[in-house]
């Protein structure tokens, strides 16, 4: 029983060529239309695939509920809304907001909203005057004589500043800048006020006993408490050692600078500590001894390890200690990277040098990958990331085809890209030559569709037979491949011998038992045949004599008609031979069942209009495509076969079971020569049943 195709149609799911798609569903939400067009904008359908919000087809518009890009009108787009729900006065896009010309909301910024507008001076959210912001939106300002918001009076700024009124609008004030009698003030430096100046922030002028010392003029002032005895004379001088006058923390005061006395020179009584140098003391310098200075309390001398930090001693710490393992080490330095001693808990090492290639880097943490410094005798390289698709894998080493990662160019785990081997089935994959397959499928290598697949995964394969998987509704089958001719890469679907009984090359009966490559009967059924045409774009006839001899066009063997019954096709084609002629020509097949008489498929000259065989009635033949047709049944036969480069013809016919065909070529075209010439009065070279013509056809 013969296998038939069903004509493609929408909703089949499959993309005819007058389809933009077909998904197999009336679904109008997806990416296909249940018209089998692509989604679109404006087409009326809402489609989340294409990042659609809306569609109301004709009606999008950019003023209208859905734009036309298909978003969702909204505040900030850029677009005024103004139609069916749209309210918005203006749309600056992401100039919206405050103090824009149009606010967050899409409305005008006007005079009262506020919100200060471009053009406007001030807006405190009303149109009253008087209150700092008029009913215009501009300032109000002080000498107006009108109480303005902020103002505690406006006489007019008369220059008076002791009315009651200032120029500055303000009532007067002790540091004002204004000096008023009337409230008692001596003088007034406004901001110069101080109470160390010639004017007390009391807008008072400075005076001895005041409390307040006088800057260049007085030492001291506690105004009462001036006196002797006191830290601050009578006459607002500074009570000091040596004035005679025992003072506040002087210990004597004998009006002298001996310090061989019972009473120094510092006025304190002879004592470690009193600035003096005295006798088992190492250094004594008063007040300034520190533990942390030149001098200790005890009138020691600093020493690295007494437990106290002394600059002068050069220390940077002291931790009364000898570790070098701590924050301080034993020479009163402050532990750092690059001491060459580890800081426990900081540091993970310290070779105490500033290499970035040995196994502890500058920053005093060990090397390892990914640290971006080569690591010498341990890495190869090191570029500070985990990236393993760039010149340095996360191992440290250049990319390799062996480290079992998917590394540098690979498509996958040692595999694929322009250094590495082929990629087997199921591996990831950018081009059909990453996979051993030579088909990559969404980034995936699968089984080979055609031999052309295959050498493109393996040109170095021999010919012979595969399996391929055209995906056709066929399962995976075995074919043999022409791996050599023409580049390679050719699936051959027919062999014929010249033998009687042989299989017509559009015949639906499989002989896969000889070896087509050595010339022996061989023929796939129509569907396979159906199926390589859809993949295939070219044809290729091999003859075995002339040896190396092979004639190509540039289409396809078949279509998908093939696989129907009674079904025919002939056009233009481009034809090209081994030895590199090229012309133009006509191809045709038939595949008319029990009454072939012939012309099952045939290959003719240009140019068409061709005039022959004036023994038919009627008288001559003119070719249309380069077939006549004339003969019943026969349409790839023309006239005579006069013009053919290849074509098919029996002297058995509809009424003789044996309905095969038998090829021979009556037209030579460069290194492609006629064959020998038969008895047959239609045409006269074909040579007994199954023609002189021994072949093989195939097609990529």
């Amino acid at each position: 029983m013969h296998q038939r195709l069903r004509l493609a149609t929408c909703g089949d799911a499959i993309v005819a060529a007058t389809e933009e798609c077909d998904d197999g569903n009336d679904d109008n939400t997806d990416l296909c239309t249940e018209s089998c067009t692509n989604a679109a904008c404006s087409d009326g359908f809402i489609q989340a695939g294409i990042g659609e919000e809306c569609d109301d087809g004709t009606d999008n518009a950019d003023d209208a509920d859905c734009t036309t890009t298909c978003k969702a009108a909204t505040c900030g787009d850029g677009h005024v809304w103004s139609s069916g729900g749209g309210t918005e006065e203006c749309d600056l896009g992401a100039e919206n907001g405050p103090g824009k010309a149009c606010n967050a909301q899409c409305q005008l910024n006007v005079c009262g909203d506020g919100d200060q507008g471009p053009e406007e001076a001030c807006d405190d959210g009303n149109l009253d005057n008087g209150d700092g912001c008029n009913a215009i939106c501009g300032l109000e300002e002080c000498g107006n004589e009108v109480l303005d918001f902020g103002e505690a009076c406006d006489d007019g700024a008369n220059g008076d500043p002791d009315d009651g009124c200032t120029d500055n609008c303000a009532f007067p004030d002790c540091g004002d800048g204004f000096e008023q009698p009337s409230l008692g003030e001596d003088c007034d430096l406004g901001a110069n006020n101080s109470d160390s100046g010639d004017c007390t922030l009391a807008c008072l002028a400075a005076a001895c006993g005041d409390g307040l010392i006088h800057a260049n003029v007085e030492q001291c002032d506690d105004g009462a408490n001036n006196g002797p005895g006191q830290a601050c004379k009578a006459d607002c001088s500074a009570n000091f050692c040596g004035d005679a006058d025992v003072g506040p923390g002087e210990a004597c005061d004998d009006g002298n600078q001996s310090n061989n006395d019972a009473c120094t020179n510092v006025c304190k009584f002879a004592t470690c500590g009193d600035g003096f140098e005295q006798g088992t003391e190492q250094c004594d310098l008063g007040d300034l001894n520190d533990n942390l200075g030149q001098c200790t309390l005890a009138c020691n001398l600093p020493d690295c390890g007494d437990g106290f930090l002394q600059p002068s001693n050069m220390e940077e710490c002291d931790d009364s200690n000898m570790s070098n393992t701590d924050e301080c080490l034993d020479t009163c330095k402050d532990a750092e990277c690059g001491d060459g001693f580890v800081w426990a808990g900081q540091e993970q090492c310290d070779d105490g040098n500033q290499l970035q290639t040995d196994a502890c880097l500058n920053g005093c943490i060990n090397a390892s990958c990914g640290d971006g410094h080569v690591w010498a005798g341990q890495e190869q390289c090191d570029d500070g990331n985990q990236i393993d698709s760039d010149t340095c894998t996360h191992l440290c080493k250049p990319p390799a085809c062996n480290d079992g990662i998917k590394s540098g160019a690979e498509t996958d785990v040692d595999c694929g890209g322009p250094m590495c081997g082929k990629c087997p089935a199921q591996s990831a994959c950018l081009q059909p030559s990453d996979c051993i397959t030579g088909n990559c499928v969404n980034n995936v290598c699968a089984p080979p569709q055609s031999c052309k697949q295959i050498h493109t995964g393996n040109p170095a394969l021999l010919s012979g037979k595969y399996t391929i998987d055209p995906g056709f509704g066929q399962p995976p089958f075995e074919v043999w491949c022409d791996m050599m001719t023409d580049g390679g890469g050719w699936t051959v679907f027919h062999a014929n011998t010249g033998a009687g009984n042989e299989q017509p090359m559009t015949g639906n009966v499989e002989n896969l038992v000889g070896n087509p490559m050595q010339f022996q009967h061989y023929s796939v059924n129509r569907l396979k045949k159906a199926g390589l045409s859809l993949i295939s774009t070219e044809t290729l006839i091999v003859r075995q004599t002339p040896a190396n001899v092979w004639m190509k066009v540039n289409k396809p063997a078949f279509n998908s008609n093939i696989a129907l019954a009674n079904k025919n096709w002939k056009g233009a084609v481009n034809i090209s031979v081994s030895d590199g002629t090229n012309v133009a020509g006509f191809m045709a097949w038939s595949n008319a069942d029990n009454n072939y008489k012939g012309g099952d498929f045939g290959i003719t000259a240009a140019p068409d209009g061709q005039v022959t065989c004036p023994n038919l009635v009627p008288p001559g033949a003119t070719t249309v495509q380069g077939f006549t047709n004339v003969v019943g049944g026969a349409w790839a036969l023309n006239a005579c076969c006069e013009f053919h480069y290849l074509y098919s013809r029996t002297t058995q016919e509809a009424m003789n079971p044996d309905v095969d065909a038998g090829y021979d070529a009556e037209v030579a075209l460069g290194a492609w020569t006629k064959t020998p010439a038969g008895n047959d009065v239609d045409c006269n070279n074909a040579s007994g049943d199954g023609g002189t013509l021994k072949f093989y056809a195939a097609m990529r």
